[in-house]
Parts: structure tokens; sequence; C-alpha cells
């Protein structure tokens, strides 16, 4: 993997500028990040490098929000994580890189399309033991695509939670995701390299200013405006690799 000056300045901006949107609007830095990444580091090690860089941003949110969370929820979605995330893992693995670029693709755009949309959300008969099934998908998709957010976040919105509470209980539960699937990628099948974890760790302060100033910047603007232009943006690189792939 190419780690010239050029390529980390790039990196080291993209993460900057998806930690940003995350500070923003709550939601988005694996979604924007991997979006662009998969087209600059291939979509396999656009995936490890996100995911490092997704666990001190996760353990930023969790411990700020930690007093919101619902713990029987985390509890019920890691149940399905848990059944998840090894087939995502695996199928990371294996699969051709064209094949992983379609499917980022494809959720990228779709999930910007649904946030686009903004369907009502039907909370008839939605029991926190839903949380089981979401947490399979999500843990597919986290192993696959690094991108484990839509399914517990449409899961966690059909029950109504207050915005804190909804933000603390995905924080807890993307931060155990994160640690559950760094130890299985450094045991499985190498996939997990030291250059990964430095090219993450070059990218670690520009991560920060980039949440910090985008948490600052909330303040003073509509996040609902920002998420809508993030989303219409979002659709380019998933056509981009749905074509290339």
């Amino acid at each position: 993997m190419d780690l010239s000056w050029p390529l980390l300045l790039m990196l080291a901006g993209l993460a900057a500028f998806s930690a940003a949107v995350q500070g923003l609007t709550g939601l988005g830095f694996s979604l924007v990040g991997m979006g662009l990444a998969s087209m600059v580091l291939g979509p396999r090690n656009a995936n490890l490098v996100w995911t490092l860089l997704a666990g001190p941003i996760a353990l930023s949110m969790a411990w700020r929000l930690r007093r919101y969370a619902q713990w029987q929820l985390v509890g019920w979605m890691l149940i399905g994580l848990a059944m998840g995330l090894p087939v995502g893992v695996y199928a990371l693995a294996v699969a051709p890189a064209s094949v992983l670029s379609r499917i980022i693709g494809g959720v990228i755009g779709l999930f910007a399309v649904y946030y686009l949309l903004n369907p009502p959300v039907r909370r008839h008969h939605v029991t926190p033991a839903w949380g089981i099934p979401a947490g399979a998908v999500s843990g597919v998709l986290a192993g696959l695509t690094n991108m484990s957010g839509p399914p517990a976040v449409v899961f966690l919105l059909t029950l109504g939670l207050s915005k804190n509470t909804l933000r603390a209980t995905l924080a807890a539960y993307f931060l155990a995701g994160m640690i559950s699937k760094t130890t299985m990628l450094v045991f499985w099948q190498d996939l997990l390299r030291v250059e990964h974890a430095l090219m993450a760790a070059t990218m670690l302060p520009p991560l920060t200013v980039g949440i910090a100033a985008g948490m600052y910047v909330s303040r003073y603007v509509s996040t609902r405006m920002i998420q809508k232009i993030i989303c219409l943006l979002l659709i380019i690189p998933a056509v981009m690799l749905l074509l290339a792939g």
C-alpha cells in the first residue's frame, strides 16, 4: 500500500472533512469517508483504515453521552452483531475488490436516498428484541463495508427515542462494534497490517480538528439542511463506485 506524502495529505483532508460532517450532523463519518477513500485506497484498505479511525470518534461520543445510553438496547443489538460481524469480515477477506466497490456504492446510495426522502417511521409492533435482526444486518455491513449505521439508526428511530438517547445508544453500540471488529481483523487471515495502523495514526490530528470544528459550527447552522446537502453529495461517489466495480 502506497504511503507517499501526497496520498497521506489527501487522506488527512478526507479524514478531517468526514469528521467535520460527523461533528456537525452526528453521523456520516464512514458514509462520507468510505466512498472517497475506496476510490483512492481500494475498498479493502479503505475499510481497514477507516475502522481504526472510527474507534476514537465512537469512544469520544460514547463517553460524552454515556448517561443517556439505553444499555438494554445496546445489548440486544450486540447479540445480532455477534452473528453478523463474522460473516461480514469473512466476505471482506474473500470478496473481489469490484464486488466490494459495488456493495459500498450501493449502501451509500441507498442510505443517501432514504435520508433525503425522510419517510415516516412506523412504530407499531416494534420491541427492543428487534435489535437482534437489526444488529445482525448491521454486523454484516460493519465487517463488509464499515458502514454499520443504517440498520441500527432505522431500528432506534422506530422506538421514538430522544435525540440524546438515540445518539448515545448508537455511540455505545458503535464503540463495542469497533472493538469487536478490530480484534477480529487482527487475528483473521492477517487482514490488518502495520501500514494500516500507521496511515490511521497520521490522520488522527486532522480528524480531531475536523470533529471539533464540526461540533462548533453545528451550534449556528441547521443540521437538517447540512445533512441533505451531504446526502446529495454522497450520491456522486456512490454512482462512481457502482460504475467502477
